[in-house]
């Protein structure tokens, strides 16, 4: 028997349909088809015929069916292989990203260790101002050392008053800091003189 499925799935539109409408169809089809098979031929109306033909759209509809499920199969294999690429991507990024860091992290503290070692010379070679700062000339750069607020130093987290501390109860770190250099140190927490360095 000739196949008539694609002709019939074309010509119905079918091949059209996603998946949900595509199994409406069928079904309603099937119930036409069941209700057909009940039927009692009457004259002119040949029922064989009409079964064969709803047999062949029944069929159509079923082909099409089938191949949106591959279909779905084959975009469930392709996201699982997608999925392990990138499973693999992440850990390769993250070994990079963990060098990049360690590098970072590097040359943060050769930085720190020379910003150390100017400090010191300009201690030990340099002019002290009279805004207390120190400099020191070489080759027409100017190298200073001057003091300003550091970080926030926290003693005594249960002696902060309650207006530094913000509604999830979380310390605020910014306003306390601000205010101690404002009004001075306090009992719970201080803000320590550090040493900066700066180069024009």
């Amino acid at each position: 028997m000739v196949d008539k499925t694609n002709a019939i799935a074309v010509s119905n539109g079918y091949d059209k349909m996603n998946t949900f409408e595509l199994l409406d169809t069928y079904l309603d089809k099937h119930l036409d088809y069941q209700m057909l098979s009940t039927e009692h031929e009457e004259g002119g109306y040949n029922k064989e015929n009409a079964m064969v033909t709803m047999e062949h759209e029944l069929a159509a509809i079923e082909k099409y069916m089938l191949k949106k499920v591959e279909n779905i199969e084959h975009v469930m294999i392709r996201k699982d292989l997608a999925l392990e690429q990138v499973k693999s991507a992440e850990g390769v990024y993250k070994k990079h990203l963990d060098f990049l860091r360690n590098k970072r992290k590097t040359i943060e503290n050769a930085w720190t260790n020379l910003e150390d070692l100017i400090i010191t010379l300009v201690e030990g070679f340099g002019e002290e101002k009279k805004n207390g700062h120190i400099s020191l000339n070489k080759d027409s750069i100017t190298y200073t050392v001057y003091q300003s607020p550091g970080s926030l130093e926290v003693q005594n987290d249960e002696e902060i008053p309650d207006r530094y501390l913000k509604l999830s109860t979380k310390l605020d770190r910014a306003r306390l800091r601000k205010d101690i250099i404002k009004d001075g140190d306090t009992d719970y927490a201080s803000v320590p003189k550090v040493k900066r360095l700066k180069i024009k």
